[in-house]
C-alpha cells in the first residue's frame, strides 16, 4: 500500500487533520497516485482491446491426431 494511504488510514477522523496536512494529502494524491490510476486504466483498455481482437481472429490450425504410429502429413482444408 502506498505510504500516503497508510497515513490516511491511521488518522482517527477528519476533524483531527489540520488544513496543511489535508492540502498535502490532496497534492500527493493528485501528483503521485492519480498518474498510477490513469496508467492502470490505459492498460485495462489496451487489454480489453487485445482480448476483443483475439476473439475475432480465426482459430489456429490444429493438426489431426491419428493415433500411434507414423504421423501423416498435415491436411490443409480446402
Amino acid at each position: 500500500m502506498h505510504p500516503l494511504l497508510q497515513e490516511i488510514c491511521r488518522t482517527p477522523g477528519v476533524g483531527s487533520v489540520q488544513a496543511i496536512c489535508f492540502n498535502r494529502w490532496q497534492r500527493q494524491l493528485r501528483d503521485e497516485i492519480q498518474p498510477m490510476l490513469d496508467e492502470l486504466a490505459e492498460l485495462r483498455a489496451w487489454k480489453a482491446t487485445a482480448d476483443a481482437e483475439a476473439a475475432l481472429a480465426p482459430p489456429e490450425a490444429v493438426p489431426i491426431k491419428r493415433g500411434p504410429g507414423r504421423p501423416r502429413k498435415l491436411e490443409v482444408p480446402a
